[in-house]
């Protein structure tokens, strides 16, 4: 999959500056990208004196995330090697009027946000919009332009022609995640339609083999993919939002007050005005043939003919736990091997098909698929696609299928280590599990797992264990049911809960968390690291090893030793963190036995599928 599905042509109108200042500060995880690489701009100040009455940063570096992949804002001229674009212009011009020296580093977009909200940047330019979810972990400056949405259809459709006719459709929508235009859709037509790609490049290659009837983007992109596709693919007239985009900035940065002086003055003056002539007209004229291919380069030299495909179950590729952990197994995968790698998040379990069909049709040669609920799908596209290696995570394989894998993991084993601290930690002599479906065999056995933990440890301890009731497109993205179901459970005396459920087990964590002396157990991962609401009270995690079973899995297909059938990972608990010095030594010495017990078979966790 090539990265020059990101290409847009930069022939861009419509845009309307802004002059209004913006509040304030994605608090997902991004993807993993690679180590940020310097860029030379050949147009970079000199250090000067400020204008008068302006913030002086006296010859400051400043350093810059940018993709150089994102016209007309910031590229690389492939026929002089030189950067360009209105973020370099805007933002040299700034510094020489506030004396800093710019420093740009190329940075991919699914990890800017968080990398500046950490301090690697001091600010990022790449048409940021500005939203409140951002404004949480970021700032903003004043916003200098501002973008609409709009709805990107088949050339001459005549079902879609407005909005109101894509509400009134039942047909999938697709959207690049993390980004408003995404969040645009929902709202369009609810999360269930909307088929969510880690590129847009991605979603406009489903539009034109019909796989979605739409795709929700900004103008400055939807103009550039009617341009390189026309007799694909048009823009719907209508506006469905706008949009305002600001630089981004750690938060209490003092750069923030420097650079909007310098913007109202650029937008006193003209400067603003005279930029987006030159960027937003007919007057610019390179398109995505012109310029190299930034950040994403390295990623498309590097990937060759190898490529990978992930899909979810129904949930979402941030869910902070379980598909989360997959993915970020299939990213290291990739990076190890020097394959492009992608993700779709299914909305519908009718989807599934579709959804891996994608990945398979663009050539992967790794499709990794998440989740009990996929597991039939998966085998269906192994029959069909036998070329295509496919990883099944929580699949079990009651055929071996040669190129087909189950991930399967001893839940059973880590609920039971869960329940044994539970019940050591109690001092009520009651605790609780907040779970997704027990149709969902890994749910069952962390579970079961959890209540013989506890009780091998106190006979008489009581477990509240209650599971979601809903379907496999609820159960785990119901954080709201997760935090009510908890503090029932600790109203009636729980004071240990155990959350297992992607989003839904989530809820549970963050509820837990409100209240004074009661400890909370998360899943999948280590999620001191995912939900950090849940610091106050997260003693531990019942981790499966997700992310490294998927990695080796693809590094053993890589080496030409793969496999198939059922291939068993580890599990295990996860540090205590902060609450180290509330597992007493004697209880930690106890897991740890308890731990090589089960693993060597000596200890059984008595849990056997369909007990409950």
């Amino acid at each position: 999959m090539s990265n020059k599905m990101m290409r847009l042509l930069a022939v861009l109108l419509g845009f309307a500056l802004l002059a209004t200042a913006c509040g304030s500060d994605d608090t997902a995880t991004p993807a993993t990208t690679a180590a940020p690489t310097t860029v030379a701009a050949d147009d970079a100040p000199e250090t000067t004196e400020a204008e008068s009455g302006l913030p002086d940063l006296g010859g400051r570096t400043v350093t810059v995330a940018i993709e150089n992949a994102y016209l007309p804002f910031n590229y690389i001229d492939a026929a002089t090697g030189e950067a360009g674009g209105w973020d370099y212009d805007a933002i040299n011009e700034i510094c020489a009027r506030i004396n800093c020296t710019p420093d740009y580093q190329e940075f991919a977009w699914d990890g800017m946000i968080i990398a500046v909200s950490e301090g690697q940047f001091d600010l990022a330019a790449d048409g940021i919009s500005v939203t409140e979810e951002r404004a949480q972990v970021v700032d903003y400056s004043i916003s200098y332009i501002s973008t609409d949405q709009k709805i990107l259809v088949a050339k001459g459709s005549t079902e879609i022609t407005s909005k109101a006719d894509l509400e009134a459709s039942d047909c999938n929508v697709g959207s690049q995640t993390g980004t408003t235009n995404y969040d645009v859709a929902i709202e369009v037509v609810g999360e269930n339609r909307v088929v969510a790609f880690e590129q847009f490049g991605f979603a406009v290659q489903a539009l034109i083999s019909g796989d979605v009837c739409a795709v929700i983007m900004d103008d400055v992109a939807g103009n550039g993919y009617q341009g390189e596709n026309p007799d694909d693919v048009e823009l719907v007239d209508e506006v469905l939002a706008a949009d305002p985009l600001a630089f981004i900035f750690p938060k209490g940065s003092d750069l923030v007050a420097a650079f909007d002086a310098a913007l109202e003055s650029m937008i006193a003056d003209g400067t603003l005005e005279n930029l987006a002539a030159k960027y937003f007209t007919d007057s610019f004229s390179l398109t995505y043939d012109d310029i190299e291919d930034g950040v994403y380069g390295e990623d498309e030299e590097a990937a060759g003919d190898h490529c990978i495909g992930l899909v979810t179950d129904v949930g979402q590729v941030d869910d902070k736990s379980f598909n989360q952990s997959a993915w970020e197994g299939a990213q290291a995968g990739a990076e190890a091997a020097g394959a492009s790698v992608d993700y779709i998040e299914t909305q519908d379990a009718k989807d599934y098909a579709n959804n891996i069909g994608m990945f398979a049709d663009a050539g992967c040669e790794i499709i990794v698929t998440v989740g009990f609920g996929m597991g039939e799908a998966t085998i269906e596209a192994a029959a069909n696609y036998p070329d295509v290696y496919f990883i099944g995570v929580d699949q079990f394989q009651g055929e071996e299928i040669a190129n087909v894998v189950g991930l399967m993991f001893p839940e059973d084993k880590a609920g039971f280590l869960a329940g044994a601290l539970a019940a050591s930690l109690s001092e009520t002599g009651v605790i609780a599990a907040v779970l997704g479906t027990n149709l969902v065999p890994p749910v069952q056995a962390f579970g079961a797992g959890y209540a013989n933990g506890a009780a091998h440890i106190n006979p008489d301890i009581e477990v509240i264990k209650t599971y979601h009731p809903g379907g496999f497109d609820i159960a785990f993205t119901d954080p709201e049911w997760g935090g009510t179901t908890a503090r029932q459970a600790m109203d009636s005396g729980a004071d240990v809960v155990f959350g297992a459920g992607g989003k839904t087990g989530n809820g549970a964590l963050i509820e837990v968390a409100g209240e004074a002396g009661a400890f909370c157990i998360g899943v999948d991962s280590d999620q001191w690291y995912t939900v950090p609401e849940a610091h106050p009270c997260l003693v531990t995690s019942a981790m499966k090893m997700i992310t490294p079973g998927v990695t080796d899995l693809i590094a053993a297909f890589v080496e030409g030793n793969e496999t198939s059938g059922n291939f068993f990972g580890s599990v295990g608990l996860a540090p205590h963190h902060d609450l180290d010095s509330s597992v007493s030594q004697e209880i930690q010495d106890m897991i740890i036995a308890l731990d090589a017990a089960l693993m060597d078979g000596s200890q059984s966790t008595g849990y056997s599928f369909g007990d409950e």
